[in-house]
């Protein structure tokens, strides 16, 4: 999956179906030049073009970073960035310190959460 420039992935993103591509185009021109935010976005819409080529719906949008669809089910993708930042580094001194198990079942869902920051 390449594409050489920001509209040959925002036409790969709109052929296959995905939602709200121009607020996510957006996004990715205004940081064209910072280049960690910039390919933090670029594996976003990767990852929507996954979903999107295994059958799901999908919204791009801010936080989380992607709405999935699958027949009945929803649910939601914040995409991990592959390279550690601060706050990467505080949210596990933080949840280091917390004296409760590693992954926690919310009650109400099926989600199972486990703290990305604090």
């Amino acid at each position: 999956m390449t594409f050489n420039s920001i509209d040959e992935l925002r036409i790969m993103l709109e052929q296959a179906g995905a939602a709200n591509v121009p607020g996510y185009i957006d996004k990715l021109r205004a940081n064209s030049k910072n280049n960690e935010v910039f390919d933090d976005l670029l594996f976003e819409g990767r990852a929507a073009l996954m979903f999107l080529r295994n059958g799901f719906l999908v919204e791009m949008q801010e936080r989380p970073d992607i709405s999935i669809k699958l027949g009945n089910d929803q649910f939601y993708a914040e995409v991990k960035n592959f390279r550690l930042k601060e706050q990467d580094r505080i949210g596990k001194a933080k949840w280091n310190t917390v004296n409760q198990p590693r992954l926690q079942r919310h009650p109400k869902t099926q989600c199972i959460l486990f703290p990305d920051t604090y």
